[in-house]
């Protein structure tokens, strides 16, 4: 099969689970690219430790990082190097420190999401809603105590900006 159409069919699939065949194909592409791009050779011994190094001890990352590894490394995004498996892992290792802080995130981002999503389902949550609602400017929004607000609404009350406007 051709490299490229390798690449499209693994492109997100973790290292360890492309074929073995496959996985040497792919990278002696990928090596092959970076020599082009550091204007240098590799040698089969290089390729058969690299496949290992991959495999091994990042074969979670997605193809695509690891393609992107080598080209950002090749590129010397990750500071200079010559192309033996010591600098390819460093280039891996910063990679997989890019994969974690985009995962972490994520995950910072469904908490975000989870934490608020529900907010409606809690009397604070409804008073807070309330106040909103009420459009209020910021001297109005302090002299209504969200805490009385939120027992009115736990309560069953139906508090509208009227009750509160005395106050304010």
């Amino acid at each position: 099969m051709q490299t490229s159409k390798l690449y499209e069919t693994y492109a997100v699939a973790p290292a360890k689970e492309i074929p073995f065949e496959y996985m040497k194909d792919l990278v002696k592409e990928l090596l092959a690219s970076a020599a082009l791009d550091m204007g240098t050779d590799f040698d089969d011994r290089t390729k058969d430790r690299v496949i290992e190094i991959i495999i091994y001890h990042f074969g979670y990352l997605p193809l695509c990082l690891i393609a992107s590894a080598f080209k950002k490394g090749a590129l010397g995004q990750y500071g200079a190097g010559r192309l033996v498996p010591r600098t390819i892992n460093g280039w891996l290792n910063e990679m997989r420190e890019e994969h974690q802080r985009m995962t972490r995130a994520k995950i910072e981002d469904t908490d975000k999401q989870y934490k608020f999503e529900h907010l409606d389902r809690i009397p604070l949550g409804k008073a807070i809603i309330k106040k909103i609602d009420w459009r209020l400017n910021s001297r109005e929004w302090d002299q209504i105590p969200l805490k009385e607000l939120a027992e009115r609404i736990g309560r069953g009350e139906h508090p509208v900006l009227a009750d509160n406007i005395d106050r304010v």
